[in-house]
């Protein structure tokens, strides 16, 4: 219960103060997994502090004294899948999929074996309104996890080899037969939002991901990954004030790239009641 609180507070201070639409859902994956204490002890609620750094990046720090050296990273930015340029649907999936390939110093094995002397894991989701990274870990190593993250998302480089790996596992994950709860959701998906974006596999298919270029991934990554889109949390026992100074550090290089102008058709009337 408290944990759920604590989630529904920060979903409001977020929502009002960064305006992005899908922050709570990041909220409620970072503290699920970083308070499961606090959902059977119950414990002060912490205090979330929010800034922003000077490239608009939107930063909350959650400090909790009852989760031991438990800690979450989270990374939400704005724009996915339904953002795929025409034709080729699934370029988003495709960027997802690329992160922790490679880096600007650090290749995939670096990634690996930082994550391992770090003891973390590091999650990359993309749906139809935007990416989430969740890194867990321990919050004695908080600073050098934050600059693992910012290397992984702001340094993120794609090669066309890596181009090629990651079509060649979505292409086989495609053909393979759907399982039939996915098969019965993708029905339904058709039906409700047929003639729209979200009527489409946020794979995409065969054709869409073939067509698919290393310029469209590096293209659609320079377009929309910039820190005015992005929320970083940062869920621990952790000090605060040191928590803004590393992140200003570290994530305060990250260089902001234009707005993207709205884009989408105005709806159609409805033709009767």
């Amino acid at each position: 219960m408290a944990a759920n609180m604590i989630a529904f507070r920060f979903q409001g201070k977020i929502m009002r103060r960064n305006g992005l639409r899908n922050s709570w859902i990041l909220t409620a994956a970072v503290l699920g997994c970083c308070l499961p204490a606090l959902a059977q002890n119950p414990v002060p609620l912490p205090e979330l502090n929010s800034r922003r750094l000077l490239n608009d990046l939107h930063v909350t720090v959650a400090t909790t004294r009852n989760t031991g050296d438990n800690m979450t990273i989270g990374l939400v930015m704005r724009y996915g899948s339904s953002f795929d340029p025409a034709e080729k649907g699934g370029t988003a999936n495709l960027v997802s999929q690329m992160f922790m390939r490679a880096t600007n110093d650090l290749t995939s094995k670096g990634i690996q074996d930082e994550l391992a002397f770090l003891g973390a894991t590091l999650e990359v989701r993309c749906d139809w309104d935007g990416f989430r990274f969740l890194l867990n870990g321990p919050s004695s190593k908080y600073e050098r996890a934050l600059l693992l993250l910012y290397q992984v998302v702001a340094e993120a480089q794609f090669t066309e080899a890596d181009l090629k790996a990651v079509k060649e596992s979505v292409l086989q994950k495609i053909q393979r037969p759907p399982d039939p709860r996915q098969r019965i959701r993708r029905q339904l998906e058709n039906v409700l939002f047929n003639g729209t974006t979200y009527g489409r596999p946020i794979e995409g298919d065969q054709r869409s991901v073939s067509a698919i270029a290393l310029g469209d991934v590096r293209f659609f990554y320079k377009k929309f990954f910039s820190p005015s889109q992005a929320s970083l949390l940062i869920v621990g026992n952790v000090s605060e004030s040191l928590v803004f100074q590393r992140v200003a550090r570290i994530w305060g290089l990250w260089i902001r790239e234009d707005d993207v102008p709205a884009t989408f058709l105005e709806p159609r009337k409805p033709a009767g009641r």
